[in-house]
């Protein structure tokens, strides 16, 4: 793997950049995701997308040199706005299984992450741009792959761009999603107890219509009887 550094006041995930078309026997289609204007969009829940995200991240944390690999140490990582709750599962368990460091989604409140800004597949070649913290400051890294449809990819080279960016947005979607599910389960739980008590209302024996007899309270006749002397 090569890693170098640029000092450049252009980056193509910045300036929006058109990722260059590669000739492989023949013009091939340039897929991005995010959607870049020109360029079909790619699934980022399709090979190799999922896969493209891990190794990037994990191809920055390892190389970055203020990131240790230690159990003391959280790799926050961040995908895309739009990724699938299964493609965020996936990559979360494929870089867990890479490190000894605990790995999560990034969080509103974290100061620092490893965030995927966009993917660009070209035939037998790829690159993911990474925005990584580096000394206190947000940078990007374009991380290149190479490989195909009858090879797995792997990581060629890592190029920084070392100019400031802008922190991301943490885009985890499961929170809102297990939200969501907790609240549709409470509203069915009680649509349910709702259905529950009419039913038992329904079944509950009829009341007898014939009125209760009325009861007389008996009068007690005193008796009182005069003794003359």
């Amino acid at each position: 793997m090569r890693v170098t550094r640029f000092f450049s006041f252009a980056a193509p995930a910045l300036l929006g950049m058109a990722p260059i078309v590669a000739l492989t026997g023949g013009c091939t289609s340039s897929l991005t995701y995010p959607a870049t204007a020109g360029k079909a969009p790619a699934r980022p829940d399709v090979y190799p997308c999922p896969e493209l995200m891990c190794d990037a991240m994990f191809g920055v944390a390892r190389s970055t040199k203020n990131a240790t690999q230690d159990t003391e140490t959280v790799i926050a990582f961040n995908l895309p706005e739009g990724v699938q709750s299964t493609v965020w599962n996936k990559v979360q368990t494929r870089l867990t299984s890479r490190t000894t460091a605990p790995v999560r989604a990034m969080t509103a409140t974290d100061t620092a992450a490893f965030s995927v800004e966009q993917i660009r597949v070209n035939g037998g070649k790829a690159e993911v741009d990474v925005l990584y913290l580096d000394r206190g400051v947000w940078q990007l890294a374009t991380v290149k792959f190479t490989g195909g449809a009858l090879a797995p990819f792997h990581l060629d080279s890592i190029t920084r761009w070392v100019i400031p960016a802008t922190a991301p947005t943490a885009n985890d979607p499961r929170p809102a999603e297990a939200f969501a599910a907790a609240e549709l389960k409470a509203v069915r739980d009680g649509q349910d107890a709702a259905r529950a008590a009419a039913k038992a209302a329904a079944n509950a024996p009829a009341a007898d219509p014939t009125p209760a007899p009325t009861e007389v309270a008996a009068e007690e006749t005193t008796t009182s009887t005069t003794t003359t002397p």
